[in-house]
């Protein structure tokens, strides 16, 4: 039987970095993107290519180069912004960046790899979002242009999920929780290792036939 497919944005460092490192312990076939894959400390059996998920074009030659079906695409990749952020803090071009990284990368990438996920057995398209993206949840109005990102790319997945639904594709978001990264900071609750964890786990127990969800990482359904 051939090991399943993982593909994971973002691997240079943090939750992306570690779930490259759990997935190929775990056996499965790893595949990652990052701006500067010559320098991953990750084991030679993974696969990497160049990937700037600001660049559009570096976008299509990523999924190019991915040849093989995807049995799980994980959108990692992701930016914050300034500390600490609130509306007086917004700056146009910072806030279109955040958005080029957080929202639209991962749509563009979904969209580009999306037969490859049809074709393989599980169909996941995973994207690490966050619970401040949730507006239900937010009762401190802190960080908006990084919640109004992952607002936003919770919206553009639930409406990918409809699209692909008829493809047998199901779309999974996945707040990670506040891990200690370079996003997080040192003062975050989970380390970068427990939360790969619950996110694989999560991810695992996620069926294509489910279409959507919005869970945290130890596996919690999360309001919209």
């Amino acid at each position: 039987m051939t090991a399943r497919h993982v593909v994971v944005t973002g691997a240079g460092r943090g939750i992306g970095h570690e779930l490259a490192r759990q997935y190929l312990a775990a056996g499965w076939r790893v595949t990652v993107g990052a701006r500067r894959p010559e320098t991953l400390d990750l084991p030679p059996a993974v696969v990497r290519h160049p990937l700037d998920v600001e660049d559009p074009e570096a976008i299509a030659g990523f999924a190019a180069a991915v040849a093989e079906p995807i049995d799980v695409l994980v959108n990692n990749a992701g930016l914050f912004g300034p500390r600490p952020q609130t509306t007086a803090d917004v700056e146009a071009d910072l806030w279109r960046r955040i958005f080029t990284v957080n929202t639209i990368a991962p749509v563009l990438l979904a969209r580009a790899l999306l037969d490859h996920v049809a074709a393989s057995e599980r169909r996941v398209l995973a994207t690490i979002t966050s619970r401040m993206g949730s507006f239900a949840a937010n009762t401190d109005g802190a960080a908006p242009m990084y919640r109004a990102s992952k607002a936003a790319v919770n919206m553009a997945m639930q409406c990918l999920a409809l699209e692909v639904a008829a493809r047998g594709v199901g779309v999974l978001l996945v707040h990670p929780g506040w891990v200690r990264t370079a996003m997080g900071t040192a003062a975050a609750d989970l380390d970068v290792r427990e939360s790969a964890a619950g996110v694989r786990a999560v991810v695992d127990g996620f069926a294509a036939s489910e279409g959507l969800a919005f869970r945290a990482w130890d596996g919690r359904d999360l309001p919209w």
